[in-house]
């Protein structure tokens, strides 16, 4: 790493500065900008830029703009206002940590350059099976052009207290891939702006349980606005020109669990574009419950605005025009 943080508190790296890695001179070597290891606490990265640094082995290693994780210990980072730029694997990965605040950041252009082993992510929070993230928030940022976009999951260990909010989230490159992907229980995922992705905000199957995705706004994303596959609340988002003609791929998709579905506002401006259903509720398992208030489907025919198979569910004023 070109700055390595380790075992110490209370340290501060800032001011207006550029870290480059000018991976086109180190492509295959490896180099991370910053990386924040075990026994780190009181760390606060802000006001720098971080760009170009390589991948090693099909971009599997090292490659971030920063990480912070991989040992025990690692507390109260606060990493704010960076502009994280063209990094082969991530613009910032935790694999563990208690405590972490990514704020107002921008990051731009991580698209995988590194192989088929880089995630292509704008943040990666994505703990390996000895690790453990806990109360993390992610807030303010803007990612443009990534494979993916913010990711709040789990390879093994474990993610608790996890608050996505306020971030906007454009042009997400992969094929099927995610402007923002949870796979963790009781995540908070509120009021953020996603344009231009295959899947607005996507939450895994069995994983995602529990999840409040509110007030956020989904424009144009060809596969779909939200897919919950836990259970959870779904309140107040506003999903524009989201989904296909493809089976599946509607502005709200749920397949799993309980939970409530209201006030959502669904719009479809594309005719013949549009998607079989404005919402659509589908599942094979044992007491699944979905209560559905309050919504407006706009540009759907009456016998489009919603699909329900499977599930119980509680129905209250959905209004199709």
């Amino acid at each position: 790493a070109m700055f390595l943080v380790h075992d110490v508190s209370d340290v501060m790296l800032y001011g207006g500065g550029t870290l480059d890695g000018n991976k086109a001179a180190a492509s295959g070597k490896g180099n991370t900008g910053v990386q924040v290891l075990g026994g780190a606490s009181g760390i606060t990265i802000s006001d720098l830029c971080i760009k170009q640094f390589a991948s090693r082995n099909s971009g599997a290693n090292e490659g971030d703009g920063i990480i912070i994780g991989y040992e025990a210990g690692i507390a109260d980072v606060l990493v704010r206002n960076c502009r994280i730029d063209d990094n082969d694997r991530n613009g910032i990965s935790v694999t563990s940590g208690t405590r972490i605040r990514l704020v107002d950041n921008v990051l731009t252009n991580h698209t995988a350059d590194g192989g088929s082993g880089a995630p292509g992510a704008a943040i990666d929070i994505e703990p390996d099976a000895t690790d453990d993230v806990d109360d993390i928030i992610v807030t303010g940022n803007q990612v443009d052009t990534s494979r993916l976009g913010i990711l709040v999951i789990y390879a093994g260990g474990t993610t608790n207290r996890a608050v996505v909010s306020d971030n906007t989230v454009k042009n997400i490159t992969g094929t099927d891939c995610y402007g923002i992907e949870l796979a963790v229980p009781d995540v908070v995922c509120t009021s953020n702006s996603i344009y231009d992705a295959p899947y607005g905000i996507y939450c895994f199957s069995g994983v995602a349980s529990r999840a409040t995705i509110s007030g956020n706004s989904i424009t144009s994303c060809a596969n779909g606005g939200i897919y919950a596959g836990g259970g959870g609340t779904i309140q107040g988002n506003t999903i524009l020109d989201c989904g296909s003609t493809t089976a599946g791929e509607v502005p709200i998709y749920v397949n799993a669990g309980s939970g409530s579905i209201g006030g959502n506002i669904i719009r479809d401006t594309r005719g013949s574009g549009a998607p079989a259903y404005g919402i659509q509720a589908v599942s094979a398992a044992v007491g699944a419950n979905w209560s559905l208030g309050e919504n407006i489907i706009l540009g759907y025919a009456t016998a489009q605005t919603l699909n329900l198979s499977g599930v119980t569910s509680e129905i209250t004023s959905t209004i199709n025009f």
